[in-house]
């Protein structure tokens, strides 16, 4: 789940570790941790996406491992602003939401929750790689794009 404070203090309890956050605050947590959050003061507004899917584990790890969980008022100024757009985008009066917008807010979304994020770290560790090393286990058989793009977790028209 990705978060972003937007007014007043928030308190997470994540991993048995109390965090207290102010307003403009980021925050990445595995919701299959132990967590809770909530107010601290009287009320707060935020932003938050709840992420899912075979690849986010691995992610999550990517993003959180060097720097934290925890992303201070002037790294998380584009993760708030993602959010506000994805937001005002889904919240629109028009029936058709064009799923590429949405698919690029969201990529754009966790990208700005790392400055030193590079596409081509995660795209070499992780689908490409997969897809590449399955090829080469799978030589000597017929294989499909059907295949290849079932065995890394993402749909033929992704791949």
């Amino acid at each position: 789940m990705l978060t972003y404070v937007n007014k007043s203090n928030y308190l997470l309890e994540y991993n048995y570790k109390k965090y207290y956050l102010k307003e403009g605050d980021a925050f990445f947590i595995d919701c299959s941790n132990p967590h809770h959050y909530g107010v601290h003061q009287d009320s707060a507004n935020i932003y938050f996406i709840h992420l899912n899917g075979p690849n986010l584990p691995k992610l999550y790890h990517y993003l959180t491992h060097s720097k934290g969980i925890i992303r201070s008022e002037v790294d998380a100024v584009q993760v708030g602003l993602k959010l506000k757009q994805l937001f005002e985008l889904l919240n629109t009066q028009s029936s058709i939401i064009n799923g590429h917008q949405l698919s690029v807010l969201i990529y754009e979304l966790i990208l700005s929750y790392n400055k030193g994020y590079k596409e081509t770290v995660i795209m070499e560790e992780g689908v490409v790689s997969q897809a590449i090393k399955y090829i080469y286990e799978h030589m000597n058989k017929s294989i499909s794009l059907d295949d290849i793009s079932s065995h890394v977790g993402l749909s033929r028209y992704h791949f």
